[in-house]
Order: structure tokens, then C-alpha cells, then sequence
């Protein structure tokens, strides 16, 4: 955990997964994305520059994740479950989904289903933060998401991994034994009916 490179590359491009189609009298398009979030110090970290590299405390980190942990894309389930343990290693880290939207015209009208993976350049998914957090108006947004139209581009391999992934955690969620099963909710409704 302590040996992080952190380079600035404009060039690459972060996976959204559509969460909500758009709706006739609203033409944007709900999206998740993954992020990493360090909310405790954690010593030992450094940052890389090309003068060499300086340790930090790393504290409130937030980073969107565009990549799994080895390859350029998420073109295997196992690259989901290889990211996800190891956070869940890092006693500091967590992976989280987050939301944005993005206008109805950046999406293949045949490939915008719930769970459809896009590939969205940087400047296109800066905008969309930047309008999210409101920091652009969504007439400025617009015109920037017209300006950015070509740079979201469906991932056919990549929607079917995390379709595949999300299928699984659920199976194995619901498959898992309780820990408590005073907690479960039908226990509790028939207890307390008694």
C-alpha cells in the first residue's frame, strides 16, 4: 500500500455503467462510476513526480477508478473480485459507486440498458463532475457534452463482465449463512406478532 505512483494521463478513460434510462420530460441519463476513498491517515504512501518521488500522510484520498489492477480494461470477472479484495486488505481503503449524469445523446440508442458499460474520455468525465457537484450549469454542460459527443463509446466486453460480476455477488450475497439470524427481517415481523 505504501508504494503508490500517481501520474496524471488525460488520455484514459473511466467506465460508467448506466443505472437509469433518461425519461421523455428528463433527457439525462443516470450513471455509476467506482471510486477509492482513504478517510484515515495512513502513513507510508509517496507520490511520484519525474524528479523523483515524496512521502506523504495520505488523508481523505478520493480516486476514480479507471482501470482494473492489471490490465486496461475490465475484461474478466476475476479483475472485479481482484480489486475489491484487495481493498478490502488495506485497512484504510474502500471502493465505493458513485453517481452522475449524462445527456441522452451520448449513448447508442440500442446499448443504453440498465448496466451497460461506457468507456468516457477525461474531459467528458470531468464535465459530468464538475456538473454533478454543480459547479457547471447544465446549459454549460450541454454544450461541453455536445463538444465531448464522440468520446463515450460502449464497452460490449466490459458490460457483460460487470453484468456477470454483479449477478454473482448477488447470488452469493443472498446464498451466505446470517450472521445473526435474529436480524433477519421475517424473524423479527414474526417475533414481534406473537
Amino acid at each position: 500500500m505504501g508504494n503508490v505512483q500517481m501520474k496524471v494521463e488525460q488520455t484514459q478513460s473511466v467506465p460508467v455503467i448506466v443505472e437509469t434510462g433518461s425519461r421523455p420530460y428528463f433527457a439525462m441519463v443516470r450513471c455509476n462510476y467506482l471510486y477509492i476513498e482513504c478517510d484515515e491517515p495512513a502513513p507510508g504512501w509517496q507520490i511520484g513526480f519525474g524528479r523523483g518521488s515524496m512521502p506523504f500522510l495520505m488523508l481523505g484520498l478520493v480516486g476514480i477508478i479507471q482501470t482494473p489492477l492489471d490490465a486496461p480494461r475490465f475484461t474478466e470477472e476475476r479483475h472485479l473480485h481482484e480489486l475489491f479484495d484487495w481493498a478490502d486488505s488495506q485497512p484504510v481503503l474502500e471502493i465505493h459507486f458513485a453517481d452522475l449524469w449524462l445527456p441522452d445523446f451520448l449513448f447508442a440508442p440500442n446499448y443504453m440498458n440498465v448496466g451497460a458499460v461506457y468507456r468516457l474520455d477525461y474531459e467528458l468525465f470531468a464535465a459530468a463532475f464538475r456538473f454533478r457537484d454543480g459547479r457547471l450549469s447544465a446549459g454549460e454542460f450541454a454544450g461541453l457534452a455536445e463538444e465531448f459527443h464522440g468520446s463515450s463509446r460502449f464497452s460490449e466486453e466490459e458490460t457483460r463482465v460487470f453484468d456477470s460480476w454483479s449477478r454473482r455477488t448477488v447470488e452469493e450475497a443472498i446464498s451466505q449463512r446470517d450472521k445473526d439470524p435474529e436480524l433477519r427481517l421475517g424473524t423479527r415481523l414474526r417475533d414481534n406478532r406473537g
